[in-house]
């Protein structure tokens, strides 16, 4: 007999004991910096090369890539490696879940994830570290290393749709499962 599956939708609130901060709560990033929306708006960062150079000033400053799972996501890794079938869909694009021991293929993220960049261009892919190294060597809107075309951070901005496979396979996921659980 094989076990249920468990599908988990997690959000912002997962992450904060992380040290990474929720959008819009009290001490959220749009209530400290009303601005700060337009550095991931699609629209305002292929248009504004100065937007395109505070976003990536951002990024720098923020903790998302040095953060460590926390219990939630350590718990949620430890009920797979139980022998729980565990489908985790996630709004947050920090790739904690699978930091702290969940495979790629067992995360529906969402929203993208912070730790790849995506060429508009070519789609070319690579890892947010690198562009960041760029960021700090002197590069303040590094291009793609393939074709010279604006790089982004392979998260989903304000003003762009989210992935139809993505969503497809998160609906199935929902609708297959035993259990589901949201959290955060």
């Amino acid at each position: 007999m094989s076990k249920p599956l468990v599908a988990l939708l997690t959000g912002a609130g997962v992450s904060t004991d992380s040290g990474i901060p929720d959008y819009r709560g009290p001490n959220g990033l749009w209530r400290r910096d009303p601005d700060a929306e337009k550095l991931v708006t699609y629209e305002y960062y292929m248009g504004d090369a100065e937007i395109r150079r505070r976003s990536w000033q951002m990024r720098l400053r923020t903790h998302a890539l040095g953060a460590a799972p926390n219990a939630a996501h350590r718990a949620v890794a430890e009920l797979e490696r139980s022998g729980v079938p565990v489908r985790v869909i996630t709004q947050n694009v920090d790739g904690l879940h699978q930091l702290a021991g969940l495979p790629d293929r067992k995360v529906l993220e969402l929203h993208g994830t912070a730790r790849s960049v995506v060429c508009t261009s070519c789609h070319a892919r690579g890892p947010m570290e690198d562009a960041l190294a760029r960021v700090e060597a002197g590069e303040p809107d590094p291009p793609c290393p393939a074709c010279g075309g604006i790089l982004k951070s392979a998260t989903v901005m304000f003003g762009e749709r989210l992935d139809p496979v993505v969503l497809s396979d998160a609906l199935a996921i929902s609708k297959a499962c035993s259990v589901f659980v949201a959290a955060g």
